[in-house]
């Protein structure tokens, strides 16, 4: 973990949608890490009586993607 490229990643990962009223965008690049650590999540209308809150959330690895994938993919789904 938290090794480095010889050269950076430069190559980007956009994403882009809309929901409850507004629009967003987003991109991403690996950078110098071997990995991409960093990890999003997007939700534009949460769940029950959230419906009208959006969530948007970047998570830094810090030399590591586990946490960060995990919080990604389970923040919002095992807790709203």
């Amino acid at each position: 973990m938290g090794a480095f490229l010889a050269k950076p990643n430069t190559e980007q990962t956009t994403h882009k949608g809309e929901g409850n009223g507004m629009k967003y965008g987003l991109c991403s690049m690996q950078g110098w890490r071997v990995d991409m650590e960093d990890a999003h999540t997007t939700v534009v209308s949460m769940k029950d009586a959230l419906t009208k809150w959006s969530f948007f959330a970047v998570f830094d690895g810090h030399a590591g993607k586990i946490a960060a994938e995990i919080c990604s993919k389970d923040l919002v789904e095992k807790n709203f």
